[in-house]
C-alpha cells in the first residue's frame, strides 16, 4: 500500500473542477481494482428492464485510470509559460512520496509499540470481556484481524455481526446464565427452549480498519410479555467514537418442535434481574418490508446451499450467514463502489443443512441511473427456499465508499505542496521518528543492575489496575554463563542494524544485542523509562527477525548469551496469591491476570522457541546451558497467572523434551513432583492443565511394554489428580492422559477404575458428572477379564448414581447403558450386576421427582427385561421379600421402643430422686 501511494504521488492529481466534471459525465471515482460481475451465469437472473450486471470474470471496470487522468492533464492548456525554473523536476511530488513513506513507517512503529495510556481502554488480546454498570452491561474488546477485512481494508458487515453475536453469548455466560445450550439459561435448557432473533437493525457510522481495536457494549431489556430486546454500541477504543449501533428482538423457540414458545415464568424470573431500563439505541424502523417475487425483483441468485460449517450448535444456519446470502444478489456495481450504512432484517423461518435457497434484490427507482455514481441507494431483499417459503426479509441502505477518503487525500496533497523547501520538510519528518537511546543511556535510571529488579506488582482485574507492595519479578539467572565466553569478541554497538554491518560482524552484533536486552525495566508505570523500554522492544524484534532469517550461528558464545538473556528476562518469583478460594488454577468465575511486561516477555519467548528449534543448534553444546536448573526454573513459570505465558511455556517445554533426550527423565520426575505438591499439599497451581497437555503427547510416544516408571506415574500422579476440588480446570487433559495409558496397556483399566472409585465425589455433583464421562471412556477399552475384577464395587456406585437426587447425575448414569460395549459387558455378567442396580431402578420409579429421569429408568428396566426376563422377575420377588422383611423389622423396632418408653414412664420418684427399677428382660432387635 505504501509503495502504491508513493508511486501515485509522482502523477499529477486532477483539480477539484476536473474531478467534479468527470463525476457529472459518469466516470466517478476510480474503481480500485474491482472486477466486473458476470451476467452470463445461470444463477444470476436480471429483469429485462434492469441494468445487466457486468461479468465477474471479465476485465477491470471501465473507469478513469491514472494514464487517462494524466492524458487529460497533459491536454490542458498550460497556465504559465515554461521557464528554466518550472522546467526543474516537480520536487513537491517527490516530497509527497517521501512524506508518505515516512508517515506509513511511523504508523507501523506506533502500532507495534502502542500501549494504552488509560486503564479503561486497555486492550485485552484474549477478547475477554467484563460486566460493568451494576452487572447490567457487558463490554468486550475486539481487534480487527486481517481475515476480517475486505478489499478496502475495513471490517466487513459480517465481522461486525459476528462481534455482536459473540458479546451477546459471552454476556449470558459471564452472568452465570449459560447452560449446555447455545445461549440458553438453565431453565430454558430444562424446557428445551432456545433464543431466536426475529428482527435486527444496524446503523454503521464508520467501519473500523485493519488493526483497530473496538469496544462492544451490550445489554438486554424486556420487550412485551414473551420477548427480549438486546442493544449494542460499538466504539473505537482509541478515540471513543461510536462506530455502530444495533438493536434486536428475540423470542423463544422449542428446540424439539421448532415452534415459537411463550416465555415461562421460571425463565422470566431468571433473566429479569439483568434487564436494563433504557431506550433503544436505534429507533425502530416501522416501514413495511415488501414481499418480493420473480416479477418485482430486479436481481435473483439461485442455488444457494448451506455448508456444514454454516450450522451452529442448535442445528440451524447461523443468522449472520443470511447477510452473506442476501448480498449474493446485490448488484456488483453497488458492491464495488458503496458500503452498507443501515441494515434491517426480519427473520421469518430457520434454515437447515439440506435447504436450497434463492436470494432476491430490488432497487426501487434507481435502475435507470448509473448505480456507481448515484449517491445513496436503498435495496430491498428476500431470502427464500426453492418452494417459496420466506426465510428473511431485509432492507439495506448504501453510501459511496470513497467520498470521504478522496476529500482527505486532496486536502493532504494541498498541505504537502505548500512546503517551502525539501530540506525543511525532511527535517520535520525525521524529527517525528523515535530515536534510539545512546549506549550511555542503556542503564536504568534507578541504578539497579539487571539481576536486581524491584518492580511493583501490577495486575489487571476488570480492566482496572492496582499495585501491591510485593515484588512481582525477582529476576533470577539459574544457569551458569561464564564471562570467559565473551572474551575475544569484537565489541559492536548494539543499536546498529544488521543491514549496516558486514557478514563477519553480524555474529558479534547478535551477541551485543542479546547482552543489551539483559536489562529489565519496570512496567508498572507506562511513562517511566519509556525510551529505554522502546529501544529494548525494537532490539528484541530485530533479534527474532535475525534468527528467523536463518543467518544466526549458535556457537557456544551465542548459546550462552541467548540463555543468559532469556533467564534474566523470564525467570522470576511470582507474588503470593490472594484469591479467596483454595482451588488451584483459574476457575470460571475468576478473570486471568495479565503481566504488564508481556509486550517484552512474548518476544523473549518467541526468541527462545526459535532458538530451541533451530536446525543447526548443537544439542550437546546447548545442554551445558539448558541444564537441569534451567528446566526446573522454566517449570516454575507454569504457575504464572497469565494464560498467554503458560501457552508459550507449553510449546517450549515440549520442544525441549524432544530436543534434549538426556533431560527427559528429569522432566518427568520434576513434573511428578509438581503434581505431588499440588495434590497432597497446596492444591494450588495454575499450570496443571498445560503440563498434562504436554504429557498427553509424551505418553502416546511411550514404547511397549510400559516401563514400571511410567505405570507408577499413572498410579501415583495421574490418578490422585482426581482428588482436588479444582479438577474441572484440567479434567479434559487428565482424561486424555489416562486414556492414553489404557490404550497402551488395557490391563491398567482395572487400576484406573479402582482409583476413580477411591476418589469418587459424594457431595459435588459437577465433579461426579466428570467422573461418569471418564468412566465411560475407560469402560469402552476394558476387557471382560478386567471388568469382572471390579464390576461389583463399580455397579454399586453406579446404582447410587442412578438413584441420585441430582437429575443430571442420574441422567448421565442412565446414559452409560446406551453404550454398546458397556451393555455387552453387562449382558455377559447380568447375574451379578442386575441385583446390584435393580433396587435403585425401583426406587426411581416410585419416588424420583424428575420426569426425564423417570422415563429413562423405565426404558432401562425395559432393556433389562428384554435381556433376561426371568432374572428381572427374580430380582423383583427378592426386592419385595426384602421390603417385607424390612417392614417387619421396622415394626419390631417401633414396638420395642414403645415398650421402653412405657417402662420409663412408670418409674417412681421420691424427693426428686429417681429410684432405679430393673426393667423386664426383653429381646431388642435393631
Amino acid at each position: 500500500m505504501v509503495a502504491t501511494t508513493a508511486a501515485s504521488a509522482f502523477f499529477p492529481v486532477p483539480s477539484p473542477d476536473s474531478v467534479a466534471k468527470a463525476t457529472r459525465s459518469g466516470n466517478g471515482p476510480a474503481n480500485l481494482g474491482m472486477l466486473k460481475p458476470n451476467s452470463g451465469s445461470g444463477a444470476l437472473q436480471v429483469k429485462a428492464n434492469a441494468q445487466a450486471p457486468r461479468k465477474i470474470n471479465g476485465t477491470s471496470v471501465g473507469l478513469a485510470t491514472l494514464p487517462e487522468i494524466v492524458k487529460d492533464e497533459v491536454n490542458k492548456p498550460s497556465a504559465a509559460p515554461r521557464t528554466f525554473i518550472n522546467q526543474l523536476p516537480d520536487w513537491s511530488m517527490l516530497l509527497a512520496a517521501i512524506t508518505t513513506v515516512f508517515l506509513a513507517a511511523e504508523k507501523q512503529w506506533m502500532m507495534l509499540d502502542w500501549k494504552p495510556k488509560r486503564p479503561d481502554v486497555l486492550v485485552d488480546p484474549f477478547g475477554l470481556g467484563r460486566i460493568v454498570q451494576d452487572g447490567l452491561v457487558y463490554t468486550q474488546n475486539f481487534s480487527i484481524r486481517s481475515y476480517e477485512i475486505g478489499a478496502d481494508r475495513t471490517a466487513s458487515i459480517d465481522t461486525l455481526m459476528n462481534h455482536l453475536q459473540e458479546t451477546a453469548l459471552n454476556h449470558v455466560k459471564s452472568a452465570g446464565l449459560l447452560d449446555d445450550g447455545f445461549g440458553s439459561t438453565p431453565e430454558m435448557y430444562k424446557k428445551n427452549l432456545i433464543w431466536v432473533v426475529t428482527k435486527m437493525q444496524v446503523l454503521v457510522n464508520r467501519y473500523p480498519a485493519w488493526g483497530d481495536v473496538v469496544q462492544v457494549d451490550t445489554w438486554v431489556c424486556g420487550s412485551g410479555k414473551n420477548g427480549m430486546r438486546r442493544d449494542w454500541l460499538v466504539r473505537d477504543c482509541k478515540t471513543g467514537e461510536t462506530l455502530t449501533r444495533a438493536s434486536s428482538l428475540w423470542v423463544m423457540m422449542n428446540k424439539k418442535t421448532r415452534k415459537l414458545s411463550k416465555m415461562p415464568e421460571e425463565v422470566r424470573e431468571e433473566i429479569e434481574p439483568y434487564f436494563l431500563n433504557s431506550a433503544p439505541v436505534v429507533e425502530e424502523d416501522d416501514r413495511r418490508l415488501p414481499k418480493l417475487d420473480d416479477n418485482t425483483a430486479d436481481f435473483i441468485r439461485t442455488g444457494l446451499t448451506p455448508r456444514w460449517s454454516d450450522l451452529d450448535v442448535n442445528q440451524h444456519v447461523n443468522n449472520v450467514k443470511y447477510i452473506g446470502w442476501i448480498l449474493e444478489s446485490a448488484p456488483p456495481q453497488i458492491l464495488e463502489s458503496h458500503e452498507i450504512s443501515a441494515l434491517t432484517l426480519e427473520y421469518r423461518r430457520e434454515c437447515g443443512r439440506d435447504s436450497v435457497l434463492q436470494s432476491l434484490t430490488a432497487i426501487p427507482g434507481n435502475l435507470d441511473s448509473d448505480l456507481k455514481n448515484c449517491g445513496e441507494v436503498e435495496c430491498q431483499h428476500l431470502l427464500r427456499l426453492e418452494n417459496g417459503a420466506e426465510i428473511v426479509r431485509g432492507r439495506t441502505e448504501w453510501r459511496p465508499k470513497y467520498s470521504i477518503d478522496c476529500g482527505v487525500a486532496a486536502s493532504w496533497y494541498k498541505q504537502a505542496s505548500k512546503a517551502s523547501s525539501v530540506a525543511t520538510m525532511l527535517k520535520q519528518i525525521l524529527n517525528k521518528i523515535p530515536r534510539k537511546s545512546p549506549k550511555g543511556d542503556s542503564q536504568d535510571t534507578t541504578g539497579n543492575d539487571p539481576g536486581d529488579n524491584s518492580n511493583g506488582f501490577q495486575c489487571m482485574i476488570g480492566g482496572g489496575t492496582f499495585s501491591s507492595r510485593f515484588n512481582v519479578v525477582k529476576r533470577v539467572s539459574s544457569a551458569v554463563f561464564p564471562a570467559s565466553m565473551m572474551t575475544g569478541l569484537e565489541a559492536v554497538e548494539p543499536f546498529m542494524s544488521f543491514k549496516d554491518v558486514s557478514n563477519s560482524q553480524k555474529q558479534n552484533l547478535f551477541i551485543s544485542k542479546l547482552n543489551f536486552c539483559c536489562k529489565v525495566y519496570d512496567f508498572s508505570d507506562p511513562d517511566k523509562n519509556y525510551t529505554e523500554i522502546n529501544s529494548k522492544h525494537e532490539t528484541l524484534i530485530e533479534l527474532v527477525e535475525f534468527v528467523s532469517s536463518g543467518s544466526a550461528k549458535f556457537n557456544e558464545p551465542a548459546i550462552a548469551a541467548t540463555c543468559k538473556m532469556c533467564a534474566i528476562n523470564l525467570f522470576r518469583v511470582f507474588p503470593p496469591k490472594y484469591r479467596s478460594n483454595s482451588s488451584g488454577g483459574e476457575t470460571e468465575d475468576e478473570e486471568p491476570m495479565f503481566d504488564p511486561a508481556w509486550s517484552h516477555l512474548q518476544i523473549v519467548y518467541d526468541l527462545l522457541l526459535r532458538f530451541i528449534g533451530y536446525n543447526s543448534l548443537d544439542a550437546k553444546v546447548a545442554k551445558k546451558y539448558v541444564d537441569h536448573s534451567f528446566v526446573l526454573r522454566m517449570l516454575d513459570l507454569f504457575d504464572s497467572e497469565d494464560p498467554r505465558e503458560r501457552d508459550c511455556l507449553k510449546t517450549i517445554l515440549h520442544r525441549i523434551y524432544g530436543k534434549f533426550m538426556v533431560h527427559r527423565p528429569f522432566i518427568r520426575k520434576a513434573v511428578s513432583n509438581i503434581i505431588y505438591r499440588f495434590v497432597f499439599e497446596t492444591e494450588r497451581h495454575n499450570g496443571i492443565a498445560e503440563l498434562l497437555e504436554i504429557f498427553g503427547s509424551v505418553i502416546s510416544g511411550f514404547a511397549l511394554p510400559l516401563k514400571e516408571e511410567h505405570k507408577m506415574f499413572l498410579l501415583k500422579a495421574l490418578i490422585p489428580l482426581h482428588k482436588p476440588k479444582s479438577v474441572g480446570v484440567y479434567h479434559q487433559q487428565l482424561t486424555y492422559c489416562v486414556i492414553q495409558f489404557v490404550e497402551k496397556d488395557p490391563k491398567l483399566a482395572g487400576e484406573v477404575i479402582k482409583g476413580l472409585l477411591k476418589y469418587w465425589p459424594l457431595t459435588n455433583s459437577q465433579k461426579e458428572l466428570m467422573f461418569l464421562s471418564e468412566l465411560e471412556e475407560v469402560l469402552e477399552m476394558t476387557s471382560l477379564v478386567e471388568f469382572q475384577k471390579i464390576m461389583v464395587p463399580l455397579f454399586r456406585r453406579i446404582g447410587c448414581c442412578l438413584n441420585s437426587s441430582h437429575y443430571q447425575v442420574a441422567e448421565r448414569a442412565h446414559l452409560l447403558w446406551n453404550n454398546e460395549h458397556v451393555l455387552h459387558l453387562v449382558t455377559q455378567n447380568r447375574q451379578v450386576i442386575l441385583p446390584l442396580v435393580f433396587s435403585s431402578l425401583e426406587q426411581n420409579i416410585q419416588n424420583h421427582w424428575n420426569q426425564a429421569v423417570l422415563n429413562l429408568t423405565r426404558n432401562l428396566k425395559k432393556i433389562l427385561t428384554e435381556m433376561d426376563e426371568e432374572l428381572v422377575s427374580a430380582c423383583q420377588r427378592k426386592l419385595e421379600e426384602d421390603n417385607l422383611m424390612s417392614n417387619v423389622a421396622a415394626e419390631k423396632r417401633r414396638a420395642t421402643w414403645e415398650r421402653l418408653e412405657n417402662a420409663t414412664a412408670v418409674q417412681p420418684v421420691f424427693n426428686n430422686i429417681f429410684i432405679s427399677v430393673e426393667p423386664a428382660t426383653c429381646s431388642v432387635t435393631c
